[in-house]
């Protein structure tokens, strides 16, 4: 059979030249390697990273004439996968759609009342999902595939819910060679040199309210095998990537393997920059420097709040002490960056404790603060919350993430807390002690220098910089 997977544009624009993706469909491209093990023909077209045109698009899928298109979704991704598929159906009606991600996984009957051209919504993990529905395919028993929603007579189905993948070395590798021509790794002009994501483990284990992952996985997480995941990153530096951004929820949960990882990269002589995102009470000094030694040039750190009370809200399993210790660590560790996220507008935050966060962002020693105003969106826990206390129409969000500040009763108004945001970012940036440290920082770093003087023409926009570091 013949497949055609899409990585729908965000937002449901119908172009957008200057949306570069910053990294590429790893999930689609872990589909279409299990197709290609099965026999199937495969054309891939990320959307988001190549700004290509919905036309352009459409020339593609008649001409490759697919029996299948899958699209994966992600909030308003939905919208941009309905309008190309609309426009597939009336040209190839015969063939079959299929929408995955998290937007299905949570929406399956909302996509297919809106959607009426969608066939088949898979939710969860879809590379044994994808094979067993190509088999029904045949019979017709689509009740027998699990993880499966499905119309029949316009009636709409839902299979039993699939178990999650329990050996993920099993899964090919993603194949990169789809997306080789497209460059990643921008965000508003800002580039590195060749860029791609990997994962090492998949799920989380953590229930942040915040965050749709354990609804996803169940607070499940599993791991790939040290020697198996080292291969895909030999496989990653033969394809000529210098740059690698480990994809993991929960890469540093257990400290041990990550030792392992770093002890096999220095044994393979692998040499890759990589980045990762790591949990502040998992922040190990000896894992840094063995990290920092093989490659690890950024940390990101999910700091949300200097506010414990906060902290406790989202159910987050850290302390504001933790986020300290573990970027204090970080820096001895000698990372090159370190980044940390916060969130401000958490459901009962004073206007006092926005104020300790802001002034905790430009204390603490790290390069980067990203942040933002608490969102909703389906999975999450302040999302089913909100909707059953009636502050938010599931119907008329789900295809966008709403801003906790515009529904919440509790929450400080959402045009505050968008100024806050401004504010914060101004304050980090003006901060005497904070621009001393990041010159100190590029003078010793020739990872930094190399980054900076290869982007000074994205420096020296201011407005770029602030499409960087601030929300509209």
């Amino acid at each position: 059979m013949k497949f055609l997977l899409i990585n729908p544009n965000r937002g449901g624009t119908i172009e957008n030249l200057d949306a570069r993706a910053a990294a590429p469909p790893l999930g689609l491209m872990y589909i279409a390697s299990v197709l290609v093990k099965n026999g199937h023909e495969i054309r891939l077209i990320d959307q988001v990273g190549s700004s290509v045109s919905d036309d352009k698009i459409i020339k593609v899928a008649n001409h490759f004439n697919p029996d299948m298109t899958c699209f994966s979704t992600m909030g308003s991704q939905t919208i941009g996968a309905g309008r190309i598929n609309d426009k597939i159906k009336e040209l190839l009606p015969n063939t079959k759609t299929i929408l995955g991600g998290v937007s299905p996984t949570f929406n399956d009957i909302r996509i297919f009342k809106k959607y009426p051209n969608v066939d088949f919504c898979i939710k969860g993990e879809g590379e044994e999902s994808i094979i067993d529905l190509i088999k029904a395919l045949k019979t017709k028993k689509f009740e027998n595939v699990h993880g499966l929603s499905y119309k029949i007579k316009n009636k709409i189905k839902q299979g039993l819910p699939r178990k999650l993948i329990e050996n993920i070395d099993k899964i090919p590798f993603p194949d990169r060679d789809l997306v080789k021509d497209i460059k990643y790794g921008a965000i508003s002009g800002f580039r590195t040199e060749k860029f791609t994501t990997v994962l090492s483990s998949r799920g989380c284990p953590y229930a942040c309210r915040y965050c749709s992952c354990s609804a996803l996985v169940n607070r499940n997480w599993r791991a790939r095998s040290v020697n198996n995941f080292l291969d895909e990153l030999e496989i990653i530096q033969d394809q000529g990537y210098k740059n690698v951004l480990f994809f993991d929820d929960g890469l540093t949960i257990d400290n041990n393997r990550v030792l392992e990882i770093t002890k096999g990269i220095k044994e393979r002589g692998i040499k890759l920059n990589w980045y990762f995102e790591g949990r502040v009470d998992h922040a190990n000094l000896k894992m840094f420097k063995e990290m920092v030694k093989t490659g690890a040039k950024v940390c990101y750190f999910g700091a949300e709040s200097a506010n414990q009370r906060i902290l406790d809200w989202y159910e987050k399993g850290i302390t504001v002490e933790q986020t300290k210790l573990a970027v204090k660590n970080a820096r001895k560790a000698g990372m090159d960056f370190v980044i940390a996220s916060f969130i401000l507008g958490c459901p009962t935050e004073t206007k006092e404790e926005i104020e300790n966060t802001i002034k905790f962002i430009t204390k603490l020693d790290i390069d980067f603060a990203q942040i933002s105003r608490l969102t909703a969106y389906p999975g999450t826990f302040i999302w089913d919350d909100m909707v059953k206390k009636g502050y938010l129409d599931p119907d008329k969000y789900w295809e966008n993430e709403v801003y906790v500040g515009l529904k919440h009763p509790e929450s400080l108004p959402d045009s505050y807390l968008r100024d806050k945001v401004e504010e914060a970012y101004t304050r980090v940036l003006k901060n005497k002690k904070f621009k001393a440290r990041h010159v100190f920082r590029l003078l010793k770093s020739r990872y930094k220098q190399k980054l900076f003087f290869s982007n000074l023409k994205v420096f020296r926009e201011k407005d770029k910089i602030y499409d960087l570091i601030r929300e509209k």
